[in-house]
């Protein structure tokens, strides 16, 4: 499977309320771009299911596109035994070290969820984009990691 996994900032991912946010319209543009350059058929985020997403959303408004959140529920944290440590994280920036098992988690759901699919994107935390990378490429897919810092029009929240 051909994949793209875009490196984010996760407050720009949940849809945004009634007030215009030209930065999340800059990602909705982009992530539409990237679907439709890419012919991607499958969007995995590390977003839980009940998350309003622009992804989510993108996915829903276009035919043959499938989205899936790939995050682990805060539940399978608590039985796995990584919910101190999940949450111990000083930053969005810092590894801790349960992130590997996340990490094993979402590469399996979305290779799971994906199918069959020839194209898929999935939309993480910058801090996995590097380690999804290589898991995916272990799994013998072909992978491209981007990251939105390196678009002009985007600055990480604060």
């Amino acid at each position: 499977m051909r994949m793209l996994i875009l490196g984010l900032d996760h407050a720009i991912q949940k849809i945004p309320g009634n007030f215009p946010n030209p930065r999340k319209d800059r990602y909705e543009g982009l992530v539409k771009q990237l679907v439709k350059n890419r012919t991607v058929e499958f969007i995995g985020e590390e977003a839980y299911p009940n998350w309003r997403t622009i992804a989510k959303r993108i996915a829903g408004s276009l035919n043959g596109v499938h989205w899936e959140a790939i995050e682990m529920s805060l539940e399978q944290r608590d039985a796995l035994g990584i919910t101190e440590d999940q949450n111990s994280r000083p930053s969005d920036n810092v590894r801790v070290l349960s992130d590997p098992i996340r990490e094993a988690y979402m590469v399996w759901r979305a290779i799971m969820k994906a199918g069959a699919v020839q194209s898929s994107m999935i939309l993480c935390g910058r801090l996995h984009t590097e380690e999804l990378g290589e898991r995916f490429r272990k799994a013998g897919h072909d992978v491209r990691t981007d990251d939105l810092l390196k678009y002009g029009w985007y600055r990480e929240s604060k």
